[in-house]
């Protein structure tokens, strides 16, 4: 009863009642409940046989600042506390990020201590303008790198990260001990103005706890790190809704190496030769995405690919099952269904159930509408207290290749058709 008395503290007490009572009443029992804790714990301090000391409890405020008429003074605490080596929540045009002096260790251990991410993912640094890449990254190197000036001049500022020689000024933390480091200059007028008036580069990954999916709200990003940060700066929803596009020039041929806000369409126009990278999974990342589960809220997702003809008739019977299952339950158990394919029809009397949930999201051929509600998606549909959720895959062409490489992830399982 103690052992799981502090791993259960350890999560946000928005858990607590909903997810472990369905974990108990639906999901059978102990073994449900061990794997929503593994959700929110990490697997190192599962496995620790010392209780980690409680972490100290933080008022987290937040602050309104419209993107469109930036008031200086409302981002003077922010920026106060990024050059006192805290971490803040702030907007960018891909997803909240959670943000530290990139070149401050101390201040970075705040980041995975926060978001309870592992050390050996690491972080991509952000600039507010192009000249702070002097201070970050190996010129000499860097001057041989085909591509980067083309590169940075057509898609900085916006959702691109490039993978770069970095300068001994990194710290070993913000790579994970690469010689590498990711760097981009976001578009987002918020972010760049308080990453000027910190005067510091800022690490930040996603403003979420790891593994759970990214925040593109303020709102999201305060359920998972109230009480983590002293303050979220809200610029309204995010305008992409997916993580940037990290690419590596550096390999023969270029690489996308997480695809993301920005396409490979796009990127072929100034490199014709780049390239996906197809693996899902790396042991030692360079970037962050390419080795943990990623994405996934408490609900099982299961992912269904193909042409609409054939994925109808496996998803009509996956909800019909779920949904049989969840009718004995309480009235708070219900399935869920994000719609992308108008194409994929079923049938009324199941689409009426009590005990369906299904977020629209785009019309088949609009991906970047797909990919700015898909995270939003997700959680909205654990909020509701699904037990499963049903994803409709779409194509990879534009915005639908990082579409597919988060719900893929974030998937328990793929259905192939």
């Amino acid at each position: 009863q103690s052992t799981w008395g502090s791993l259960l503290s350890r999560f946000p007490s928005r858990y607590k009642a909903r997810h472990l009572v369905r974990a108990f009443c639906m999901l059978g029992g102990l073994h449900s409940l061990r794997s929503i804790v593994r959700r929110h714990v990490h697997p190192r301090a599962m496995a620790s046989s010392t209780p980690e000391a409680p972490a100290a409890v933080i008022e987290t405020k937040i602050i309104k600042v419209d993107p469109q008429a930036i008031d200086d003074a409302l981002l003077e605490r922010p920026a106060a506390l990024l050059r006192q080596g805290e971490v803040v929540v702030l907007p960018t045009e891909t997803v909240y990020g959670l943000g530290a002096n990139a070149l401050d260790a101390r201040a970075c251990e705040g980041i995975f201590r926060a978001k309870q991410r592992p050390s050996d993912n690491p972080l991509i640094v952000h600039i507010a303008q192009r000249s702070a890449l002097a201070e970050l990254v190996d010129a000499a190197a860097c001057a041989s790198i085909p591509y980067l000036d083309a590169v940075l001049d057509r898609f900085w500022p916006g959702p691109l990260t490039v993978l770069l020689p970095k300068s001994r000024a990194v710290p070993d933390l913000v790579t994970a001990g690469h010689p590498s480091v990711a760097v981009r200059m976001p578009s987002h007028p918020i972010a760049r103005r308080l990453i000027e008036l910190a005067g510091v580069p800022v690490a930040a990954p996603s403003a979420n706890l790891s593994g759970r999916p990214s925040p593109t709200t303020a709102i999201h990003a305060f359920v998972d790190l109230n009480t983590r940060v002293g303050c979220i700066v809200d610029g309204g929803p995010c305008a992409v809704g997916v993580e940037s596009t990290v690419v590596d020039l550096t390999s023969s041929p270029p690489m996308v190496l997480r695809p993301g806000g920005v396409t490979l369409e796009q990127l072929r126009v100034v490199v014709p030769s780049m390239a996906v990278f197809a693996a899902l999974h790396v042991d030692k990342p360079a970037t962050p995405g390419l080795k943990y589960k990623h994405y996934s809220p408490d609900a099982r997702v299961v992912l269904f690919e193909g042409a609409p003809a054939d994925v109808a008739p496996a998803l009509e019977s996956f909800l019909a099952a779920q949904i049989a299952a969840v009718e004995t339950a309480p009235e708070t158990a219900v399935v869920g269904l994000i719609h992308t394919q108008p194409a994929v029809t079923l049938p009324e009397q199941l689409l009426r159930s009590p005990r369906l949930r299904i977020v629209p999201l785009g019309n088949g051929s609009e991906p970047d509408v797909v990919a700015r509600g898909i995270f939003g998606a997700l959680r909205e549909l654990d909020e509701a207290g699904c037990v499963s959720i049903a994803v409709e895959g779409i194509s990879e062409a534009h915005e639908g290749l990082a579409v597919m490489n988060r719900v893929r992830k974030a998937a328990s399982e793929v259905v192939q058709l």
